[in-house]
């Protein structure tokens, strides 16, 4: 019986967690828009008019894009310079998992060009560099070294981690060659360094030296938050892979965005107005001072996005009409060379009195999106709850979520699919013999409020 209702709800909750990767908004129409070297920056408010009796909330939304080409005066790729780092611990023998990576380790060989630099890392209790940072002008002897990869014991995620650095370290040229380690485990650190704020400063200090780190979870044992936030410290990308057979194709697909990287270090800078309160942001990773808020994109590759959202409690103001409320700026530096790029716009709200006319300059197809972004928040306050022992608070936060949720659901399918995940995820959080499923489901909330910032929003949001 337990059975079938756990598939059941597992099948409900992939269905409603995991989104598609589809292609990029088009930019609100109330938005404005400034190139940025390879990148495209629109900033938007839900309702950019504000009454001027009772301000409220307003929801910012910050949308880059990166070029789907290369300038036509920009056509040179640098080269490759990576690590493949692979979790050879025990559980890697379970469901092939370890077969599949060094089927999609192959597929990597195969793809590399005279002018890359590639090295293979394997770790369990221990580091072991298999192949050598450099040009692979051996193919036979480097597959026959992938083959030869057996599954051992422990996890010492750290030392896969420094031997990988290490190795790109050798040919690691800023503005000369594209830098990055692509980790894979599937597995908790267990041995070695397994503090996430040591392995997080680590990894910053690398990024800023140029070098990016990509990270891939899989099965349901790894630590989705540690792997979720070495990516973001690494200014590279995280995948949760539940299946084995997903591996190769997306460990292929990042090796080419790595290839077609476009902006490096992109970050958003936002400074507002003493007197705007920050309730919320919605970023994986952002540092906050007083009204200052820095958002860290990372590096992104042709035709990438990064979506943002801030919820802010705008002031009222002395006398109507049109109030810069702070700016925004876009920085970056170009993906082929050292060329810095920056841009910034201001922010402005409209303040009158509006009455039942402010409801026509909502931009609904934002508002979706911001509860969307709430929806996905709460799951993972109420996971984090959940795992601190308090079911009480878990249970209040997402009661209060799909609250908020009840008066839009009835006009917007899409918030009807994000009340019901909430729900079911409530039935799981209830039964105390699903531990699995709990693992499921909390690393698809986190991969998919991942993925949210990454521009994989529902159809159904798409501007009316």
């Amino acid at each position: 019986m337990f059975a079938h209702k756990g598939l059941a709800l597992c099948c409900t909750l992939l269905t409603l967690l995991v989104l598609p990767c589809l292609p990029a908004l088009s930019a609100p129409e109330c938005a404005h828009a400034a190139e940025v070297g390879p990148l495209t920056l629109h900033a938007a408010f839900d309702n950019p008019r504000v009454e001027q009796s009772a301000p409220g909330t307003r929801y910012l939304e910050l949308l880059v894009k990166a070029a789907k080409t290369r300038a036509t005066s920009d056509k040179t790729t640098l080269p490759l310079n990576i690590a493949l780092v692979i979790d050879c611990s025990g559980s890697m023998a379970q469901d092939r998992r370890l077969e599949t990576v060094k089927r999609a380790a192959l597929d990597i060989l195969d793809r590399l060009t005279p002018q890359d630099r590639f090295a293979l890392v394997t770790y369990s209790a221990e580091a072991t560099v298999r192949i050598p940072a450099g040009s692979v002008e051996d193919l036979d002897r480097a597959r026959a070294i992938v083959r030869s990869l057996q599954p051992d014991s422990t996890t010492n995620l750290d030392a896969g981690l420094q031997a990988g650095y290490r190795e790109v370290r050798k040919y690691a040229q800023k503005g000369k060659s594209l830098n990055r380690v692509f980790l894979l485990s599937d597995g908790l650190a267990n041995r070695g360094i397994t503090d996430p704020k040591t392995l997080q400063g680590a990894v910053s200090e690398e990024s800023s030296g140029g070098i990016s780190l990509s990270t891939f979870g899989v099965g349901l044992d790894f630590n989705e938050v540690l792997m979720t936030s070495l990516a973001e410290c690494g200014h590279g990308r995280y995948y949760f892979l539940e299946q084995s057979e997903n591996i190769a194709g997306t460990l292929a697909g990042e090796f080419q965005a790595a290839r077609e990287v476009v902006a490096r270090n992109v970050r958003l800078t936002l400074d507002l107005d003493t007197a705007v309160i920050v309730e919320e942001i919605f970023a994986n990773t952002f540092q906050k001072e007083k009204n200052r808020v820095s958002i860290q994109a990372g590096d992104m590759s042709a035709g990438e996005s990064r979506r943002v959202l801030l919820r802010l409690k705008v002031p009222k103001m002395p006398a109507a009409g049109r109030h810069t409320v702070g700016t925004v700026k876009l920085s970056c530096r170009d993906g082929n060379s050292t060329r810095d790029w920056q841009e910034e716009q201001s922010l402005a709200l409209e303040y009158g009195v509006f009455g039942p006319q402010l409801a026509e300059t909502l931009d609904k197809a934002l508002s979706e999106r911001a509860l969307v972004f709430e929806a996905n928040q709460a799951r993972e306050e109420a996971a984090k709850a959940y795992d601190a022992g308090d079911k009480s608070r878990a249970r209040q936060i997402l009661r209060k979520s799909m609250s908020a949720m009840s008066g839009a659901a009835a006009a917007a399918p899409m918030i009807q699919q994000e009340a019901q995940a909430s729900e079911a995820y409530m039935e799981v959080m209830e039964d105390s013999n699903s531990a699995e499923e709990r693992s499921r489901v909390q690393k698809q909330t986190r991969f998919k409020r991942y993925q949210l910032e990454r521009e994989a929003v529902p159809e159904s949001t798409e501007k009316r």
